[in-house]
């Protein structure tokens, strides 16, 4: 006979399994947002203007995000500057801020919002929304490929989506024209846009300033060791001992001469912080000592010269040559110890 009272505990096992594997689906299926990097990035439009040649131009400043599902793109949110409008020239872009175009100070922002993305074919999407430009919010799509992940120099993550589309720009009640000869007119109907994202993590964008750094061999060097790759450092030369040389003497190959030898001159890898500091420190020091020696001859002049010493006169020319040479002279040594020592 069937016992209810022994399969009922079964069934609230299978139940739980079941809800705590529905869990982990859903988890996984959490999609990861990626921010805007306005760094690499770029919104441009074309408009074709007087029926030959088109007129371009972009925005300076937006923001947005993306939401990707695994590989693939599941969201788009976009945010435009209207005021951001460049197409370089000042008088033209200050009439398309104008109530004849965008109207900025009314309507400070351009959005799109997508309501779905479909995958077209690899790395090609389709994504449909509302855009907004001005009082009107109209469905629109536009296409995005979406490339792989790629790590920079400093291990920051990135994606790069290109995108294109299309707008009519009296949809949006941008209608200011000008009416040329056939019922044609000074400005096209259709809108090309396109451009490209740097795409990277919530929270994980490479700073601005990195691309600042001076590119040379030690940073190289760094970020090849941030990165654990291996680097080739340059060998050390042999100890040649005084009593091998005067029984065995040889001239010294040109390659054994650029090496560089520990206790010499320091190398470009070997110059750290504390270096740099130092080395500062002392220029600063040398500086004041150059010029304290500049107006020390200056003096030493003036008192030659029995009180008729003048700044205008033969003494008073020398002494300002002598004291410019002096500080030339550190000058030229300072930079050659610094940077070509």
């Amino acid at each position: 006979m069937y016992d209810k009272s022994i399969s009922f505990p079964y069934i609230h096992m299978v139940q739980k399994i079941i809800l705590f594997l529905s869990l982990l689906l859903s988890l996984s299926a959490l999609a990861e947002t990626w921010k805007i990097n306005d760094d690499h990035s770029e919104i441009s439009f074309k408009i074709p203007y007087l029926k030959i040649t088109k007129v371009n131009g972009r925005f300076t400043k937006f923001q947005g995000e993306v939401d990707i599902k695994g590989t693939r793109l599941s969201s788009i949110k976009i945010l435009i500057s209207t005021s951001s409008i460049f197409t370089g020239n000042n008088i033209r872009d200050g009439h398309l801020k104008s109530s004849d175009f965008l109207k900025v100070k009314e309507f400070p922002h351009i959005t799109f919002i997508s309501s779905s993305v479909e995958l077209i074919s690899p790395k090609q999407y389709l994504a449909k929304g509302n855009l907004t430009i001005k009082d009107k919010t109209l469905p629109h799509q536009f296409q995005f490929e979406l490339s792989e992940i790629i790590q920079d120099t400093w291990s920051f993550q990135n994606r790069f989506a290109k995108f294109k589309g299309k707008i009519k720009r009296h949809d949006f009640g941008i209608n200011w024209d000008k009416s040329l000869s056939d019922n044609q007119y000074l400005i096209g109907e259709e809108i090309e846009i396109s451009g490209q994202f740097q795409l990277q993590p919530n929270n994980q964008t490479t700073p601005t300033h990195k691309f600042m750094i001076p590119d040379t061999k030690f940073t190289r060097a760094k970020d090849r060791i941030n990165r654990g790759e291996e680097i080739e450092l340059p060998p050390s030369q042999p100890v040649v001992h005084e009593s091998s040389l005067k029984e065995k003497p040889s001239p010294i190959e040109p390659d054994i001469q650029d090496m560089v030898i520990p206790g010499d001159k320091p190398s470009e890898l070997d110059r750290n912080l504390t270096w740099w500091i130092a080395f500062l420190v002392l220029g600063m020091f040398g500086f004041m000592a150059a010029i304290g020696g500049a107006y020390w001859i200056k003096f030493k002049l003036s008192l030659s010269t029995n009180n008729e010493y003048s700044e205008e006169k033969a003494m008073g020319i020398l002494s300002d040559l002598l004291a410019i040479a002096l500080i030339t002279v550190y000058a030229i040594a300072f930079w050659f110890v610094g940077w070509n020592g």
